[in-house]
């Protein structure tokens, strides 16, 4: 798709600029003193887990396995960018300062910790669940370069490793909360092993640019 050319609102119908006459705006009928074409990032995350044993080859000889506690993930989620039109009249009158700003808006992507077995008082436990309480979503106006565009995945068999924390901190909110966030922060980055059939070897998660982890309040 395309590129749609920015509508540079300044005080007046960005249909009628020549900008916007060319692309996102055009044929557009305003309703408000500021209008035209707005980017809006919208995104939802869904995360179920459990606690299990895994094996790992050892470093000693004869070569062996050592069992590890992780964290077996699966995961559901998106993330959108999208070109609509945009009108509002609730800005300081019809000044270019004010129509520049108007279609600035932010909602932080809010989730929660929910345990199934085991979790008091917010903690994760053994198993349960890391959704979405409410979506975040981030808007303003177009730019040139900007296209519409989505990424939805789904893994299963994802691990996070938790060898090595301290005992009790699936019982303790602040200490979950923690984990909770590194998962979070992992999955916008890329680089955990997941394997949709459960069998080896497993695959490696990449960056997933439409789950903003700046977005996420946790």
């Amino acid at each position: 798709m395309p590129a749609i050319p920015s509508p540079s609102p300044a005080g007046q119908s960005a249909a009628s600029l020549p900008a916007n006459q060319a692309g996102g705006g055009q044929g557009y009928i305003p309703s408000g003193s500021c209008s035209g074409t707005a980017f809006t990032h919208t995104q939802d995350l869904t995360i179920f887990y459990e606690v299990i044993t895994v094996n790992r080859p050892s470093s000693t000889f004869p070569p062996g396995c050592t069992s590890v506690s992780a964290l077996s993930l699966t995961v559901f989620g998106g993330g959108a960018n999208t070109l609509n039109q945009f009108s509002t009249s609730a800005v300081g009158g019809s000044s270019s300062s004010g129509c520049s700003l108007a279609a600035n808006a932010m909602q932080a992507h809010t989730m929660v910790v929910s345990s199934t077995l085991g979790g008091v008082n917010g903690s994760m436990g053994s198993n349960g669940t890391i959704y979405t309480l409410s979506g975040g979503y981030s808007r303003r106006w177009s730019q040139i370069g900007d296209v519409a565009d989505q990424d939805f995945r789904w893994y299963t068999h994802a691990l996070f490793p938790i060898a090595g924390l301290p005992g009790g901190w699936a019982h303790n909110k602040t200490m979950s909360d923690s984990v909770a966030r590194s998962i979070v922060r992992q999955l916008c980055n890329g680089g955990m092993e997941y394997s949709m059939q459960g069998v080896a070897p497993p695959s490696i998660t990449t960056a997933w640019p439409l789950m903003e982890f700046g977005l996420i309040d946790l």
